[in-house]
């Protein structure tokens, strides 16, 4: 349950200290927003996974089978394989049919039944194990083996010729290899199914029937638009399935070229992202019917691939399935951080699996420290090595860290989807957007990346900055949502509409501050390099436990946390296990990849601004609290005071005075009656005299 949030839960954050003047600028709510249906959500395992390639099923002797020298996987290598996850520590198995998804194994109608079978006595096998299993799908691919030269072979391209992908030029997306190109084998057949085609209807009748096997997952990958970018840039689709519902949803045909100058053009790329997300969002939903839970794969993650393949992660994500990243950063960590957090920043709420393919051992390591900063699940794939205790350091973390953190962010980052996509040709978007992330990462600011296109007024509930960069088109609903925050803006923005047109006048933000003013804005601070980049957990049940996650690009230089009280707490690291901390200094050396910091405040709220021993509090509290309707204020003085309560929501709005009146020594009682008020975090104000206080309550309704 690493990342899954309580739903209508309130945190609360102190950020600064209390004092009289200040006392409500001190607290800011960590609001679980972005509440899911209960058919969007995910069981507890798929945030607990700890995944072991079990490798090919071949489930006869297929085509595939034969090129590599291999034939049907019999029933002892199933249980060799699945030995070997059990031993290897995994409590989840992922398996790939035919290597590939080909036609014979999943369209042929006998094929498949045979595909069912094995995989109904791989699941049985997995489950006496104690393992989940998870099936990788392709979403619109489909490989046929040998169809280039045996030209009277089945295939997609040939059963199924109106089912394919179309460009704008009217090239049907399928191709013939002779050799092998990436995971294509020669001598084969590549075919895209459009998503709106009759394929989607036999797509889901698989999942349906993968359902009565038992299986417990469906990982969806391919599901992408111009299918396969080594053979040229194509962008898909203008299928007539295309042509119709783009006509029936904008009133417009498809354009015949690419003119990034065109409404119709701009209008025609949304459109496409639209198709992907309600596609995927479609199978997640017949996949849970059945009992499956879904994922799908995606290498575009916020990167300007999504543009061109139709399938941006941060959108996609948002028809209601979780996503698994396949990130591969060639050398560069610091983008593959940004994209890890992008996915799991899209909806918080979900499970997230990094995919990557390092190339060695010391890049193995890197991705493991990215993955758990952003998810309790991890998928070894490195065939060079990975860490060899990494499962049994993530059962370290479970219980008292993984499973108890969520997010905290008192900053958004806005990813603008369509300003990105505006700007494909140029890039002005994307680096204005990359060079923000860098500096709010940089200056250590906890911030969430969020998706304008799918952006709420929950999102941005006590959220104190919002930064903009490169996010040109702006719609009105949106600019709604953003006016009256503070706002940084970095490269161009607000100056179009939605639909990339130019505004007659730029929109204008009343209140802009720098990116350079932004601060972290604990109460405690934090010094770390320019090289570590920190995400920031709290406890779901303890706002004063927190939980401080370092990807270290460089291992030196050193971490140091002050505060004016003393912390305890510990450090983590993947070989030295666990180490206690404490004091009002806390120095950790940056010695690997990863560093976990778990941080105990001092919980105590109420601050004395009185020398006097003659006037203290005895006692301030409010019982009971968490509370339903009312509570009570309970509270002592020592000698005859003027006294002062009032109660404020967590805005600092003033909600009502319950008391203002002098008061001689003695214990006081003061209802509050919460009647009115909606469920949340409120904020109590005692001034007696030069003594201030403040606490907050919960109501809970």
């Amino acid at each position: 349950m690493s990342l899954k949030k309580i739903q209508n839960t309130v945190f609360v954050m102190k950020m600064g200290n209390i004092c009289q003047n200040s006392i409500l600028s001190a607290i800011l709510i960590l609001f679980l927003s972005s509440l899911i249906s209960a058919q969007e959500k995910y069981p507890d395992w798929s945030y607990e996974m700890k995944i072991w390639p079990f490798d090919v099923l071949y489930p006869f002797e297929t085509a595939f089978a034969r090129i590599n020298g291999e034939d049907k996987t019999s029933d002892t290598q199933i249980r060799n394989n699945l030995n070997t996850a059990k031993n290897e520590g995994a409590n989840v198995v992922i398996f790939y049919i035919d290597e590939e998804q080909t036609y014979e194994t999943f369209v042929d109608e006998s094929g498949f039944n045979q595909t069912l079978s094995r995989i109904k006595f791989l699941v049985e096998e997995a489950h006496t194990r104690n393992l989940k299993v998870v099936c990788y799908l392709n979403g619109l691919e489909v490989i046929s083996v040998g169809a280039t030269t045996n030209q009277t072979m089945p295939s997609l391209a040939r059963n199924n010729p109106d089912w394919l992908q179309v460009d704008i030029t009217g090239d049907k997306m399928v191709w013939y290899t002779t050799s092998q190109i990436d995971w294509i084998p020669g001598n084969s057949e590549d075919a895209w199914a459009s998503p709106l085609s009759p394929w989607r209807d036999l797509l889901k009748s698989r999942l349906s029937a993968l359902g009565t096997t038992g299986l417990d997952g469906v990982y969806i990958d391919a599901t992408f638009l111009p299918g396969v970018d080594n053979f040229g840039i194509k962008w898909a689709s203008s299928d007539p399935y295309f042509q119709d519902e783009f006509q029936d949803s904008y009133g417009l045909s498809i354009p015949s070229n690419v003119d990034w100058n065109s409404e119709q053009w701009r209008k025609f790329i949304y459109f496409r992202h639209q198709v992907i997300r309600d596609y995927l969002g479609e199978l997640a939903d017949v996949a849970r019917t059945n009992g499956i839970t879904p994922f799908f794969e995606s290498s575009s993650c916020d990167f300007k691939s999504g543009t061109f393949l139709g399938n941006d992660v941060p959108f996609t994500i948002s028809g209601g399935i979780a996503c698994s990243p396949e990130i591969e950063p060639e050398g560069d960590y610091f983008a593959a951080f940004r994209m890890s957090k992008a996915t799991r920043d899209a909806n918080q709420d979900f499970p997230m699996w990094f995919l990557g393919w390092p190339e060695s051992p010391d890049l193995a390591r890197r991705e493991y420290a990215i993955t758990l900063c952003h998810s309790g699940n991890y998928y070894p794939t490195a065939d060079a090595g990975f860490p060899s205790n990494s499962f049994t350091f993530m059962d370290l973390l479970r219980e008292p860290v993984l499973n108890k953190r969520v997010p905290f962010q008192n900053t958004v980052l806005i990813y603008p989807m369509r300003s990105k996509d505006y700007t494909y040709t140029g890039g002005s978007t994307f680096d204005s957007y990359e060079n923000a992330f860098t500096k709010l990462m940089q200056k250590h600011i906890p911030f969430r990346i969020l998706p304008m296109e799918t952006m709420t007024s929950s999102d941005l509930i006590n959220i104190n900055n919002v930064v903009l960069a490169g996010a040109e088109s702006i719609s009105d609903a949106e600019y709604d949502l953003l006016k009256n925050k503070i706002i940084s803006l970095v490269g161009e923005n607000g100056t179009k509409d939605e639909w990339g047109n130019e505004r007659s006048q730029p929109l204008v933000f009343s209140n802009v501050t720098d990116i350079s003013n932004l601060t972290p804005g604990f109460v405690f601070t934090v010094q770390a390099p320019t090289t570590s980049y920190l995400e920031y957990y709290v406890d779901e049940s303890d706002e004063d436990h927190y939980f401080i996650f370092t990807y270290n690009d460089n291992n030196s230089g050193q971490i140091i946390i002050n505060n004016s009280t003393s912390m305890t707490g510990k450090v983590y690291e993947i070989d030295n296990g666990s180490h206690n901390i404490n004091g009002t200094i806390i120095t950790v050396p940056i010695v690997d990849y990863l560093e976990i910091i778990e941080l105990q405040l001092n919980s105590a709220t109420a601050v004395n601004n009185n020398d006097s021993p003659d006037l203290e509090f005895m006692s301030l509290e409010n019982i009971p609290n968490p509370f339903n309707s009312s509570t009570t204020i309970k509270f002592v003085l020592k000698e005859r005071v003027f006294t002062e309560i009032k109660v404020y929501d967590i805005l600092g709005t003033e909600i009502v005075s319950l008391l203002n009146e002098e008061l001689n020594a003695g214990d006081y009682e003061v209802v509050f009656n919460a009647n009115q008020l909606s469920s949340g975090v409120y904020i109590y104000r005692i001034i007696a005299g030069k003594f201030t206080a403040s606490k907050k309550m919960n109501l809970v309704k």
